[in-house]
């Protein structure tokens, strides 16, 4: 946000502003042409602390998750906390080293599942 606000200081075109607010609200984490790499769940058997992780790659080589979690969860927004077993959305968009973090974290545990391998991201 901050270099988004710099940009509209030094009088960055709006057009161009807008195009790169666009890019980086979710113009690249595109799921129908990301390719899918892996999964996590926690295994909670609760709806409300229940989570997801999903981590996908772009086309533009971009890495990002996409998150899911119960009302209890880090995913869920508060004004849908009221909402009783609504699985709120997140992406997250991640350097390669922390793609790699991400996996090498969560692959021996519960609930892990990969499409490719460590050696692939």
């Amino acid at each position: 946000m901050i270099i988004l606000t710099l940009l509209l200081i030094i009088g960055v075109p709006a057009a161009l502003f807008w195009a790169l607010i666009k890019w980086l609200s979710g113009g690249f984490c595109d799921l129908d042409t990301a390719r899918f790499l892996a999964t996590w769940n926690n295994g909670s058997p609760d709806k409300s602390t229940f989570v997801v992780e999903d981590l996908f790659k772009s086309r533009g080589g971009v890495y990002f998750l996409e998150c899911f979690g119960g009302q209890d969860t880090d995913y869920s927004l508060s004004s849908e906390r009221p909402k009783a077993g609504y699985m709120g959305r997140r992406l997250f968009l991640l350097s390669r080293r922390q793609a790699r973090a991400w996996y090498r974290k969560h692959q021996h545990e519960f609930g892990f599942d990969e499409v490719v391998e460590l050696k692939d991201i």
